[in-house]
């Protein structure tokens, strides 16, 4: 077996394919630009973890042949965390937490309502929050409803818009329209209040948070949001790699690229619904919540390599911070500008491993 120079190891979410991980092409890509910097790279499963013996079977990445080898390897100095269905792995994660000699590259936010408690408590991020509630009983979804008339209804650790539903309730309409847990779209239309609410009482068991509805759509009614990725660069410190417009359908209410939405480049968009003076205040708040946030985060949740910062901004052009995510997408970045900011989307956390790792090896002495 190698004796570790410095392993970064990515913790990869199971999957039935071969190799058996999930984002194949993406820790690929990362594996190649660890060899460009001097930095091995292995993907790991929390089975691959021998806790006895101390080590890790993983997956190194062969360029030449074009395939992956099984192989022992020494515990990773660095571990970048992409392991999704964490409960299960509780054992092997604690273990892996509690090694002095590993460093986690990141943790992750647990879910929205924990993310918004921490936000709300910071004056100057409070002031982009809408009011935000879980749901603990019906009784929090009729009393926003009477105040706002119209709620979004949100579980709490979906992603991709799945189960994301605007509850319209007035002297004229009774309506829930959004996206299923599948992610199908839906519209329904009731006779009266309580027959909504006995609707939405009857939904699947899953835990919720409940917000006054915000027009965040076009004029031509298409729901949009600003992606804002912030990572931390060769230096360790947090820059904003790109903003991406995402707009959904006109008969959608969410704006995710996996529910049939489409990447832009923000400017052009903004200046179709918004003056100059507007267009720059946007610009400047969201600039300000970028610049905040990540450090702020941190301080609640550890550390941190990258955040998708999901902006909404309503007709009025008042910003929000609609939703922050610490394991983002990339995508969007693919998809504008040529694709310029998305190898520097995907290689951002190998720069930031890399500069760890050398940190690490400095105060342990290993460098000089």
């Amino acid at each position: 077996m190698e004796k570790s120079l410095g392993y970064l190891g990515i913790l990869a979410t199971p999957k039935q394919s071969n190799p058996p991980f999930s984002r194949e092409a993406f820790y690929r890509f990362l594996s190649k630009e660890g060899m460009k910097t001097g930095l091995p790279v292995y993907v790991f499963l929390p089975e691959g973890v021998d806790i006895q013996k101390k080590t890790v079977t993983g997956y190194r990445y062969l360029p030449q042949q074009g395939s992956w080898e099984l192989k022992k390897f020494p515990l990773p100095s660095i571990v970048y965390d992409c392991l999704w269905g964490r409960r299960k792995y509780r054992t092997q994660l604690k273990w892996l937490k509690a090694q002095a000699n590993v460093t986690f590259l990141n943790h992750f936010l647990r879910n929205k309502i924990t993310t918004y408690k921490s936000l709300v408590q910071d004056e100057v991020l409070a002031s982009f929050l809408p009011p935000t509630k879980q749901v603990t009983s019906m009784n929090v979804i009729k009393e926003m409803l009477q105040v706002h008339g119209e709620v979004v209804i949100k579980p709490i650790q979906s992603t991709s818009g799945k189960g994301v539903m605007k509850i319209t309730s007035n002297q004229t309409t009774h309506q829930a329209e959004g996206r299923d847990l599948k992610n199908n779209i839906f519209r329904k239309r009731f006779e009266n209040k309580e027959a909504l609410l006995k609707w939405i009482g009857n939904l699947p068991r899953v835990k919720r948070l409940v917000q006054p509805y915000l027009d965040l759509s076009s004029p031509e009614g298409s729901p949009f949001d600003i992606r804002v990725l912030v990572q931390k660069d060769s230096k360790g410190e947090w820059v904003e790699t790109g903003r991406a417009l995402r707009s959904g359908t006109t008969s959608g209410l969410t704006s995710n690229l996996c529910g049939g939405g489409r990447a832009t480049t923000v400017a052009p968009f903004l200046e179709s619904m918004f003056n100059e003076e507007q267009r720059m205040e946007i610009e400047r708040q969201i600039s300000a919540i970028g610049e905040k946030l990540p450090s702020y985060i941190e301080s609640k949740h550890g550390r941190m390599v990258e955040l998708g910062l999901d902006i909404g901004v309503d007709r009025k052009g008042k910003v929000w911070i609609i939703e922050v995510n610490s394991r983002p997408g990339r995508n969007s970045f693919k998809r504008i500008e040529n694709g310029t900011k998305y190898k520097t989307a995907l290689s951002s956390p190998i720069k930031y491993a890399h500069y760890l790792l050398e940190k690490k090896q400095k105060a342990d002495g290993q460098v000089p």
